[in-house]
């Protein structure tokens, strides 16, 4: 992984996914930072339950999510989704999650696991 996306903000993250789904497709032009941002936000969207499937169950995950962002809880969260789908965006995707916490992606279930 590469340590400078540690310190990416979540936009930089984004337009990085942006720019990695656009990698396998041929474009007439080059697309904004914008363009690039709001199709990662939407590829993320429809990732979202995948995502939860694999992380939210994974208590080692939680336990790392408790400590905030680490290159271990990036760790972590890489080697859980890598083994899904997401190919070559699976790195800045597992830092934006941990950016944004997994927490939040993992609320529901979490919190039905403490009652």
């Amino acid at each position: 992984m590469d340590p400078a996306l540690l310190t990416m903000s979540e936009e930089d993250l984004l337009a990085q996914i942006g720019r990695e789904l656009e990698k396998d497709e041929v474009q007439a032009l080059p697309q904004s930072v914008q363009s690039l941002r709001r199709r990662a936000e939407r590829y993320l969207a429809s990732k979202a339950d995948e995502l939860r499937a694999a992380l939210c169950p994974n208590k080692q995950l939680r336990s790392l999510a408790e400590g905030g962002l680490t290159a271990d809880l990036v760790q972590a969260v890489l080697t859980a989704i890598e083994a899904g789908t997401l190919g070559t965006t699976a790195t800045p995707i597992a830092v934006l999650l941990c950016r944004q916490g997994l927490t939040t992606l993992c609320n529901e279930s979490w919190s039905r696991d403490k009652k």
